[in-house]
């Protein structure tokens, strides 16, 4: 319950803040955590994001290396997992901690079997959906909530404002009072990155990242008159392996020039995915 609202169920998923593989946890490891985040997706069967965040640690604790035919490595790993929201630095739940083993036939390999165990074990769609849940309940009431996001923004904290944004359901009353702060952000923000995005693109293009062009092509609003001159990028990004699926929303409201709010939380979201990886 949101100051007495309840909230429907959004297909937002949870961002990975942190993934680290040493002894000192301050290393992010960006494989691992691109991993940690494509299992939870999947789970969730979803891929726009909020302010709901999680932290993975994880410790090789030994390993030793089996020679042979097999060649294999089993490495044993301690680890942590932890659910918070970030903006309003709220911690979701309790602490996970536990051993789990990984085996592979290198380090790499035995790292990414030790998540797929963890994720089966801990990270279940029954277990992630709860969590989804308990930060919900712990989202101060409307009035509060507006307050504190007002004053985000005053401070220049807009990208966390729309990420707390993402979380509510379209038809909640604390949607409805924030309706006319997160319009005003969003269209500065988009009025301001839109022909830079579009930039940065096309120079990915060159690069042949057609997977980044694509992220990027995602977070400008396909109405804005400068989108216009993503077009010719869309049809090629379309014909390339990879960026299809998270382009194929983009291309229908760019052809049809509508900007639904599904459309605009999914801008945002991309906005908000972004910004997290940069500054966690």
């Amino acid at each position: 319950m949101l100051g007495g609202i309840s909230l429907l169920a959004q297909s937002t998923s949870v961002v990975v803040l942190s993934a680290t593989k040493d002894a000192t946890g301050l290393v992010n490891d960006l494989r691992l955590r691109s991993e940690l985040q494509a299992q939870i997706d999947q789970v969730l069967a979803a891929n726009t994001y909020g302010s709901l965040g999680c932290r993975l640690q994880l410790f090789p604790a030994s390993s030793q290396r089996i020679s042979g035919m097999a060649k294999v490595s089993i490495t044993k790993y301690e680890f942590s997992l932890s659910f918070t929201d970030y903006v309003l630095d709220l911690p979701v739940g309790e602490l996970i901690t536990g051993t789990v083993s990984g085996n592979g036939g290198n380090d790499q390999e035995a790292t990414t079997n030790a998540l797929k165990k963890i994720c089966k074990t801990y990270l279940s769609r029954e277990k992630l959906q709860s969590v989804i849940r308990k930060h919900q309940a712990l989202l101060p009431a409307c009035d509060d909530l507006v307050s504190r996001l007002k004053k985000l923004n005053d401070t220049g904290h807009q990208t966390e404002v729309l990420a707390v944004y993402t979380q509510l359901s379209d038809g909640d009353k604390c949607s409805v009072e924030m309706e006319s702060l997160v319009s005003s952000i969003y269209t500065q923000q988009q009025a301001a990155d839109c022909r830079q995005m579009i930039i940065r693109a096309k120079a990915e293009v060159v690069a042949g990242n057609m997977r980044r062009a694509a992220q990027l092509l995602a977070r400008v609003d396909p109405t804005l008159e400068c989108a216009d001159q993503a077009e010719a990028l869309l049809d090629e990004l379309m014909t390339k392996e990879g960026p299809r699926s998270s382009l194929e929303w983009y291309n229908t409201a760019h052809r049809s020039r509508n900007i639904s709010p599904a459309v605009r939380r999914r801008i945002i979201s991309n906005l908000v995915l972004e910004y997290a990886y940069n500054n966690y």
